[in-house]
């Protein structure tokens, strides 16, 4: 399961449900339209859900994950499927009422998303495996705040920088 799961190639379909989303919404599809239903929003999410809890019990406490055949197969799939069951209704939801707090937070994960995705691997190993009389919650808590802060001074102090370099050198104006 971990061999698969960490290794992108073997996981291009998650990448190729958001590409598909994303076209069928450029292109004005109605089968897009018609998967903002909310019937297939509370599908998504009791499937997410389902796979959410089915995965936690083979998980922990035993670490039973690699002895199904469904979760090293099917079940990759399933998690990325259920979320793009959730995608369509969730982009119809505007956001002219929400805090902006809200806004600016989500705004600013979005920019994060990469340098989160590089650096919660090593976090999670360090917080979560070691032992401790800290509950779980609390150490994943640590977990989130400690990747959250490591992606943003990653972003500012390497990212950024070779972005705005590669604005400047290519010309390319944000306005």
């Amino acid at each position: 399961y971990e061999g698969v799961n960490s290794n992108f190639p073997f996981r291009f379909d998650s990448l190729f449900i958001g590409v598909l989303l994303s076209y069928l919404n450029h292109k004005k599809w109605n089968l897009f339209e018609r998967l903002k239903s909310i019937k297939v929003f509370i599908a998504g999410l009791l499937l997410f859900f389902t796979y959410i809890y089915y995965y936690w019990t083979l998980s922990f406490p035993n670490d039973l994950i690699n002895e199904f055949y469904f979760p090293r197969t099917v079940g990759f799939f399933v998690l990325p499927f259920s979320i793009g069951l959730i995608i369509p209704y969730i982009s119809n939801i505007t956001v002219k009422n929400w805090n902006q707090f809200y806004i600016k937070f989500i705004v600013k994960t979005s920019i994060l998303t990469y340098a989160i995705y590089l650096i919660h691997p090593f976090v999670y190993e360090l917080v979560l495996t070691v032992d401790s009389t800290d509950s779980y919650l609390i150490r994943f808590t640590i977990a989130i705040m400690a990747t959250y802060s490591l992606a943003l001074l990653s972003y500012y102090a390497f990212e950024k920088p070779i972005l705005n370099y590669r604005d400047k050198i290519t010309g390319y104006n944000k306005n």
